[in-house]
């Protein structure tokens, strides 16, 4: 009932019946968990009819069940960029089924550092928006909203990859320490997993003459 639809019963093949077999399915299910080593067991017991007399060595079979992974989305990117530059976050979908639906998952662009030294959103680095999306995305129907919700719609078969591209602001001052970190939460699709959810990226300063 859980990884698998269980079945039991009585198999009756009449005696107007040519059939000399049937066949017997059940659903196996899709989970968020890494499993190893299940199995199915069907077995049959209590064979009655005519010159039947016992069941066989065949009378118990065993499927292996082959762990499916779950959807997964994890963000990464390049360790650092220099002022004036354009910094990539790339967010991938891993796993995914396009039978299944829209997969979203929250997007949040913030600075880092300490002090005086941590990078302000807007000042020292642009916000996200759907420009920020690579060209393929938005042509595959791929949107980020305005409050961070990164969408890939079960038409954009094509795209596993997004790619959000940041603009650094080059400045005057001397600054030491900044940076970005793009965090994901609250995903949504079947099945649908976080693995990595946080890259940063140190701001090289760069100084203007």
């Amino acid at each position: 009932g859980i990884t698998f639809n269980s079945a039991s019963g009585i198999l009756t093949i009449p005696a107007t019946s040519q059939a000399i077999s049937a066949t017997l399915s059940t659903a196996i299910k899709i989970d968020q968990i890494a499993e190893l080593g299940e199995k199915v067991n069907l077995v049959l017991s209590d064979a009655i009819g005519t010159k039947v007399t016992a069941l066989d060595a065949t009378a118990n079979a065993i499927v292996a069940i082959t762990d499916t992974p779950p959807p997964t989305f994890d963000v990464s990117s390049a360790t650092s960029v220099s002022e004036g530059a354009t910094a990539s976050f790339t967010i991938n979908l891993s796993n995914r089924s396009t039978a299944t639906g829209d997969y979203t998952v929250m997007t949040k662009l913030e600075g880092t550092g300490t002090g005086a030294t941590k990078a302000i959103l807007g000042t020292d680095f642009n916000p996200l928006t759907q420009l920020s999306l690579d060209a393929a995305s938005i042509k595959a129907g791929v949107t980020l909203d305005v409050n961070g919700v990164l969408k890939i719609p079960a038409t954009a078969a094509s795209i596993s990859n997004v790619i959000l591209s940041v603009a650094v602001t080059k400045d005057t001052l001397t600054e030491t320490g900044e940076g970005m970190r793009l965090t994901l939460s609250s995903p949504t699709g079947t099945n649908v997993l976080l693995g990595t959810t946080v890259a940063d990226i140190a701001i090289t300063d760069v100084h203007m003459h």
